[in-house]
C-alpha cells in the first residue's frame, strides 16, 4: 500500500542540519523543543531547500485566531490574536 520513503542523501544532510540548528527558537528551559515560531521556521526553510520533497500548506487556524480577545492570558503565553495551522507534507513529487 505505502512506498518505502528513500530521501537523497542531500536531503538527510539538510534535515539533520536543520534539526541540530541553534537559529529556530526553543521552547524555554526545553533546549531540544522548539516553539511554534521555531517548527514553522524550520517546515519552510526545508522545503524551501527541498520543493521536490516537501510542502507546507495553511490547513486552518486556531481558535484564538478565529475568536479574538477569548484568550486567558494570564496562565498561558500563548499569542492573543492566534496563530495558522501548517500541514508540512513529504513526499516525492518528482516520482511518478
Amino acid at each position: 500500500m505505502f512506498k518505502s520513503l528513500q530521501l537523497p542523501a542531500i536531503a538527510c544532510a539538510l534535515v539533520s542540519a536543520a534539526a541540530q540548528s541553534d537559529e529556530y527558537t526553543k521552547i524555554d528551559n526545553h533546549p531540544c523543543l522548539r516553539d511554534y515560531n521555531g517548527i514553522t521556521k524550520s517546515m519552510f526553510d526545508l522545503s524551501d531547500a527541498n520543493p521536490t520533497l516537501a510542502t507546507v500548506t495553511d490547513i486552518g487556524d486556531t481558535y484564538l485566531k478565529l475568536h479574538p480577545g477569548s484568550a486567558i492570558t494570564e496562565i498561558s503565553d500563548i499569542p492573543e490574536d492566534g496563530f495558522d495551522i501548517w500541514g508540512f507534507n513529504v513526499t516525492n513529487s518528482d516520482s511518478s
